[in-house]
């Protein structure tokens, strides 16, 4: 069985999933972590590569993938908003820490 052989792209694939996550997670990994230059843009190939895979796989269209990566941003800024740390809520990690 060849891996490769898929079905036409289906009127579900929008948005992809996969551009979604990778988005998100490129932007948690370079806004959490202190990476070196050349470690940050493997990170964004990284998920530039997972788009562009989608689409010639023929599972999702140009469109499908680039409105995941604008989600996954979108979503990452919502995770980011509500991001319980000790600085933005000293409180609840005093309670936790006793």
């Amino acid at each position: 069985m060849d891996m490769f052989v898929t079905i036409s792209v289906d009127k579900y694939s929008f948005p992809s999933g996969h551009a979604t996550r990778a988005a998100m997670v490129c932007r948690f990994v370079l806004h959490h972590l202190v990476l070196a230059i050349p470690l940050r843009v493997l990170v964004v190939l990284w998920a530039i590569i997972v788009g562009i895979s989608r689409v010639m796989l023929g599972r999702h269209n140009v469109t499908d993938v680039a409105f995941g990566f604008i989600m996954g941003y979108m979503q990452y800024n919502v995770v980011k908003y509500f991001w319980l740390s000790p600085l933005s809520a000293p409180a609840l990690f005093a309670v936790w820490n006793q």
